[in-house]
């Protein structure tokens, strides 16, 4: 208990957990509605092909059409509710951590450009929020639904299935590997990079009597 009351980002994050019980709720709504479009190609192959029914092709169809009318408008709820909480984040947040860096750039002692290197991460954080990444968190416990759907409908279809997210879990597993160490070394050199620009900014008119 005390290491998650210690955690700074779960402390951060626990203002804004209602909304991502509204965000969890419309994902649930969002991941059955993906379920339309193959249960509408089931249904015309079993019943219309069978029937030559125009009246329940039509009928079939504008359920379909309004399922997929109220997937769009659940996935724009989400973002929207997403994008706001990013920016109430930012609102919450953003001033304490520019006073807080301000104040550690006035320490003589403090290396500087660690201001730089707070507020990067805060508007990464934010980013992430807004993003689209985010949204697969509240997916991802739905592919253990969509795999049991496909083996309903055949065990062999399930099978595959299975054997599909093993594969794309391998990849991933081993793009993150191959590609961590790249990442930090970028991330630093950019760091590094924005530290000499800054320096060399604050040191403009020293460096232009040299020239």
């Amino acid at each position: 208990m005390s290491e998650n009351k210690n955690d700074p980002v779960k402390v951060s994050l626990a203002p804004f957990s209602h909304r991502f019980l509204f965000i969890a709720l419309f994902s649930f709504v969002l991941n059955m509605l993906m379920l339309v479009v193959p249960l509408y190609m089931l249904q015309v192959y079993d019943r219309v092909l069978n029937s030559g029914s125009m009246e329940t092709l039509a009928a079939i169809s504008i359920l379909a059409a309004g399922l997929l009318i109220l997937l769009g408008l659940f996935d724009w709820l989400r973002h929207r509710i997403m994008v706001r909480t990013g920016n109430s984040f930012d609102k919450k947040y953003g001033e304490a951590f520019f006073n807080a860096s301000f104040a550690t750039e006035l320490r003589p002692q403090q290396p500087g450009n660690q201001h730089r290197g707070a507020l990067s991460d805060l508007d990464s954080l934010r980013r992430y929020l807004t993003g689209s990444e985010s949204f697969g968190l509240f997916d991802l416990p739905w592919i253990f639904v969509y795999l049991l759907a496909l083996y309903l409908f055949h065990p062999w279809l399930g099978m595959v299935g299975i054997v599909g997210v093993v594969v794309l879990f391998i990849i991933a597993v081993l793009n993150d590997v191959t590609t961590r160490t790249s990442i930090r070394e970028a991330a630093s050199d950019q760091m590094l990079a924005h530290e000499l620009a800054d320096a060399r900014f604050r040191n403009a008119e020293v460096i232009h009597g040299w020239v």
